[in-house]
């Protein structure tokens, strides 16, 4: 044995958010937990607009997802909100590397894993799976 491993709970949380009925779900089951927890986590809540054209569609998104959360949590936690332009699994990553994330929460609309395929094939989720080193709840 190399060393141990002791996993305590997540502190910096990324939760995936657009627009989708899986990605409201894993909206609202990181806002459940928020609210059993006693250690709040530091939340971020992300939307990723693949064009500049979409942004203001993904703004209102944004802006949904936030008071679906805050309408849960109850103001217990004050997420970080955040909008991005560009490939939505190539920005959530870099989200996740930049924010020292340690749990990401997203709906797995596009979720069929084989391990057969190529590691960059698939969906968002699949590409999340792969490039992201830390929890990842994925609701489907």
């Amino acid at each position: 044995m190399r060393g141990t491993f002791t996993m305590g709970p997540t502190k910096n949380w990324l939760i995936a958010a657009y627009g989708t009925k899986y990605a409201m779900a894993s909206l609202k089951h990181a806002a459940y937990l928020c609210t059993m927890m006693n250690v709040l986590p530091k939340v971020t809540i992300l939307v990723v607009s693949e064009d500049r054209k979409a942004e203001l569609e993904a703004a209102a998104i944004l802006e949904e997802a936030h008071q679906v959360f805050d309408d849960i949590v109850l103001g217990r936690v004050s997420p970080d909100m955040e909008l991005r332009i560009g490939e939505p699994a190539k920005e959530i990553l870099m989200a996740a590397r930049e924010g020292n994330i340690d749990q990401l929460f997203m709906g797995a609309d596009d979720f069929k894993y084989d391990i057969n395929t190529n590691s960059s094939s698939g969906g968002i989720s699949n590409q999340i799976l792969n490039g992201f080193h830390g929890v990842i709840t994925l609701v489907k």
